[in-house]
């Protein structure tokens, strides 16, 4: 018989010392802070939830020493124990310790991948779940490598959420390396990243393709001031930037942008993109549908950066 298949477990205090016994009956078994991993693997395909909840304890205990073991096996081991060290690793994703729910957070990310859907289901949920701690604790790793959080209201209605963003100038520490943080952002986000801060376009280039949830704008990036969604083949404006190079320019909600400097638009990528293309200060002509009607609108692009929400440029 197993020396895990118990009746209970109990906790002794010895000095300042904490030890975690699995007894049967009254006849201590094993103590668990001696059992080595492949020992501890086996137990959790155990009956016994006592068994199994200790095994997991001990394997929190022993923090990154298990994580480390945890990444190196765990792919070997079978789907019943995958899925109780799955809950280990759970733990370690709302440790204090940012390196361990880091490295946690990782190995999580490559099990949702996992051919075995259950388990694929089981660890996709519990990210979900954990969606803005692990936001939260992304923006806190960029914030202490010098970037600034910032806020775009866009509307003063609940139905326009805000956005956060991210100014990374010539106080960031982090270099080239330090960016790569920005691929555990969960949540939408936009890095207003400036040439000071000695980030190379290569390093954002992957950044961003790791991680569909951020967008990146530069210094010399042109911006219009409209929200909107693709329809019939256009970009249908649903909201107007007060005080925008689009308010200033007469555009108005439901106007629907077909071309931008002759060049086919219809959904909120492309046109950013577009205008992205541009500098601040640039006029641009939009083709524009309002109502049954086509106009020719010109533009004078603003700026956004550093400040989030777009403004006219400044006349020289």
């Amino acid at each position: 018989m197993s020396p895990f298949m118990t009746r209970g477990l109990f906790t002794l205090v010895l000095g300042f010392a904490t030890v975690a016994v699995v007894t049967e009956g009254d006849v201590p078994r094993l103590q668990l802070e001696t059992a080595d991993f492949p020992q501890l693997f086996a137990e959790l395909t155990r009956r016994s939830d006592v068994v199994r909840r200790a095994c997991r304890t001990e394997l929190v205990r022993r923090r990154h020493e298990s994580l480390r073991k945890i990444r190196e096996g765990i792919g070997l081991q079978p789907l019943a124990v995958q899925r109780e060290l799955v809950m280990v690793l759970e733990e370690f994703l709302i440790q204090q310790d940012p390196e361990l729910a880091r490295d946690a957070e990782d190995q999580l990310l490559k099990l949702r991948e996992s051919p075995s859907l259950e388990l694929a289901m089981v660890v996709s949920q519990l990210l979900s779940q954990y969606e803005q701690t692990r936001h939260i604790r992304a923006l806190t790793s960029l914030e202490e490598l010098g970037a600034s959080l910032q806020v775009i209201e866009l509307s003063a209605s609940a139905e326009t959420p805000n956005i956060d963003f991210l100014v990374i100038d010539e106080d960031w520490k982090g270099g080239n390396d330090g960016i790569a943080q920005a691929s555990r952002l969960v949540r939408p986000t936009i890095l207003h990243i400036a040439a000071e801060s000695g980030i190379s376009r290569e390093s954002i280039r992957q950044a961003v393709a790791k991680n569909p949830a951020i967008r990146v704008r530069h210094p010399d990036h042109g911006c219009l001031g409209v929200g909107g969604q693709r329809k019939a083949g256009t970009f249908e404006i649903n909201f107007v930037v007060p005080n925008s190079p689009a308010a200033r320019a007469g555009l108005r909600e439901h106007d629907r942008i077909r071309r931008v400097q002759g060049v086919s638009t219809d959904d909120c990528n492309d046109i950013s993109e577009q205008i992205s293309a541009f500098p601040p200060g640039s006029v641009v002509t939009l083709d524009v549908m309002r109502g049954r009607a086509w106009l020719g609108v010109n533009v004078v692009l603003g700026s956004d950066f550093a400040i989030g929400t777009c403004r006219c440029a400044e006349s020289e």
